[in-house]
């Protein structure tokens, strides 16, 4: 494509075909060699580029144009470039001759070249770089011992992001390891467990299965309750390639007990429990409550032959264990392995409970029975040997002069037992003596305590007369008020002594009502204490002179 128009012949300027490029002979002598374009809008200059850029020249200096074609133009940029060693710069231009001609030599031999010649500088910036690389490799270590963590991390980074060799890769990962390592340890040992837990995670997500990294974040989620579940995992996995390992075991077992599997702790705590290691350090009160918090679920659950079973495996453990529970389970599994309708053998059931003192049950159930069978003798049997036992506890309160709980105990039973009514006239005759008794020791008792009342008043009303006597001066003058005092401090003990006596006698004296000796205590202990200087948590004391109390 012709870029000039005849203008310039005009001017005098020849367009000869050159065989490198285009070429401007000024109108000085000087020869351009590059480009050269026509500027639209413009027909008094000229745009010519160059390997040393673009300028712009009037058509006035211009003696001649040497024109090439594109190819060629381009080309003898790209060398310019090319010999300047700006190798990036003439690769483009050389790709610009190739797109006018894809098969021009020169652009093809001068593309090759440059790319070669970039290709040598990044081998040679690559290699400086490998280099000091390598050096600074060299320096974690000593990084990492002295706690400069951060540094270390900064250069271990800048090498993992870096164009560095295999080798290099392997050895910044292998430190990046040790690193995060030591770095999570200090965190750990400076108690900041958040730190050292993050630490411990980068890691595990280079090295998955590093033991040390596993174990430490185990200590540290092992307190933290959301991490339970994926410790109990953990443990559970260690535990299962060395099942006699205590330290699996105690954690296994405390986290199973902590997340209420109760029954999935039992194996563990118990190996725990049986090592003297481990005494008086509770495992015993967490076995003990997991072999009950089993039973329990299994009973609920209705399998009656497991929650028997591990409740004797706990007997054998713990054999101050109450077994109440067990045979209560046993005669419950037993019952029902027979007919809703084999009363006989229901009540040989309820029998052997009776005689393994599970009275009230026993007797619920011949209860039960009798309703369907009343005729079952054996049921009767076992209701008879229960109020017979009861009434002999009447009989027993009443020898032992016990009468108002052989009242009690009698009026109960004649209100609650209607089958043998032999024995609830017997027990009707001994209400009828206890309440006789009762009556009459409660009479004598509240005459004792009125009498003791009464004795009290007298007391306190002498002990008032001589603390007047005290302060009057004609009797001052012929007798030692010492005396008085004496006398009125006595008196007043006696008052205090009959006075708490009878209302523990009789507390129906203490009201406001009749006697109400609460409050004649008060002022009695508070003369009492106004006499011996000691200080009283009553309200102050105001003697009463000129009168006695009635």
């Amino acid at each position: 494509m012709k870029r000039f128009s005849p203008l310039f012949c005009v001017l005098g300027v020849s367009l000869p075909m050159m065989i490198s490029a285009d070429v401007l002979v000024l109108t000085d002598g000087t020869k351009l060699e590059g480009r050269a374009e026509a500027i639209v809008g413009s027909e008094d200059r000229v745009a010519f580029t160059s390997g040393t850029g673009r300028i712009e020249l009037p058509k006035s200096r211009i003696s001649e144009i040497k024109q090439e074609s594109d190819s060629a133009d381009y080309t003898h940029i790209g060398d310019q470039y090319l010999k300047a060693r700006n190798y990036p710069t003439a690769v483009q231009q050389y790709q610009k001759a190739l797109e006018y001609d894809a098969s021009y030599d020169q652009a093809q031999r001068g593309l090759k070249e440059a790319q070669g010649a970039i290709a040598a500088e990044q081998n040679e910036r690559l290699k400086a770089l490998q280099e000091k690389m390598g050096q600074q490799l060299e320096t974690i270590p000593d990084l990492i011992k002295t706690e400069k963590y951060e540094d270390a991390d900064a250069i271990l980074k800048t090498i993992m992001e870096s164009e560095a060799t295999d080798q290099q890769r392997l050895t910044a990962q292998r430190y990046s390891r040790n690193l995060y390592l030591a770095w999570a340890f200090s965190r750990f040992d400076r108690l900041d467990y958040r730190g050292a837990e993050e630490k411990y995670l980068r890691v595990m997500e280079m090295d998955p299965e590093n033991k040390d990294a596993r174990d430490a974040l185990l200590k540290i989620w092992i307190t933290d309750p959301r991490k339970k579940q994926d410790v109990l995992k953990a443990y559970l996995s260690k535990l299962k390639e060395d099942p006699n390992n205590l330290e699996y075991n105690q954690v296994v077992g405390d986290l199973l007990y902590e997340t209420q599997q109760y029954e999935q702790a039992i194996v563990p705590l118990s190996k725990v429990y049986a090592n003297p290691r481990y005494a008086n350090r509770g495992y015993d009160q967490k076995l003990r409550n997991s072999y009950k918090q089993a039973i329990l679920s299994e009973y609920d659950n209705h399998d009656l032959d497991k929650a028997i079973a591990t409740y004797k495996e706990m007997l054998t453990l713990f054999r101050d264990e109450d077994d109440t529970n067990l045979r209560v389970y046993t005669y419950e599994r037993d019952k029902s392995k027979l007919a809703d309708t084999d009363y006989n053998g229901r009540a040989q059931l309820a029998k052997r409970l009776q005689d393994e003192g599970l009275t009230q049950l026993a007797t619920r159930e011949a209860e039960l029975i009798l309703r369907s069978d009343p005729n079952n003798q054996i049921a009767d049997g076992i209701l008879r040997r229960d109020t017979e036992a009861e009434y002999a506890r009447i009989q027993e309160a009443m020898s032992a002069r016990n009468f108002l709980v052989a009242r009690d105990l009698a009026l109960r039973f004649m209100n609650t037992q209607t089958r043998y009514p032999k024995l609830v006239e017997g027990a009707q005759e001994i209400f009828n003596k206890a309440d006789i008794e009762a009556k009459r020791m409660e009479k004598a008792n509240r005459e004792q305590a009125r009498t003791l009342a009464e004795r009290g008043i007298e007391y306190y009303n002498e002990a008032l007369r001589n603390s007047d006597q005290m302060s009057n001066t004609e009797r001052r003058q012929s007798t030692h008020p010492l005396s008085y005092k004496q006398e009125a401090i006595k008196f007043a003990k006696r008052a205090i002594d009959h006075f708490e006596t009878a209302l523990r006698i009789d507390p129906s004296l203490g009201p406001i009502t009749g006697m109400d000796l609460n409050a004649r205590l008060r002022d009695a202990q508070e003369l009492y204490n106004s006499l011996t200087d000691r200080p009283s948590r009553l309200p102050t004391y105001t003697r009463r002179r000129g009168s006695s109390v009635n």
